[in-house]
């Protein structure tokens, strides 16, 4: 049901490469949004064995196979993957047998 304050929404064409653009947004705001979607992705949590990437950690025992995982921030991940070693930041740890 339609009421009389309904007005046709007018939209871009498909062959329209800024249809998807947000226009009302100022150059300043696209920045803060940008920079603001890099810093929840760099937040994002990654499970990583032993610590940190490329360490070996394994230990067997008991017939099991156990190692120590890590799960942490994506941007300190990254960190650990250049610096090769452990920055000992992590949203959680603890030790996985199989």
């Amino acid at each position: 049901m339609f009421s009389r304050y309904d007005r046709p929404v007018e939209r871009p064409p498909a062959s329209d490469p800024d249809r998807f653009r947000a226009s009302g947004m100022t150059s300043s705001g696209k920045r803060i949004a940008f920079l603001l979607g890099i810093l929840i992705a760099l937040a994002l949590p990654k499970r990583v064995d032993c610590g940190y990437p490329g360490a070996d950690c394994k230990q067997i025992g008991g017939g099991k196979t156990c190692a120590t995982y890590e799960v942490e921030p994506l941007g300190f991940y990254l960190i650990e993957y250049v610096v090769g070693r452990n920055v000992g930041f992590a949203y959680s740890s603890g030790d996985d047998c199989h």
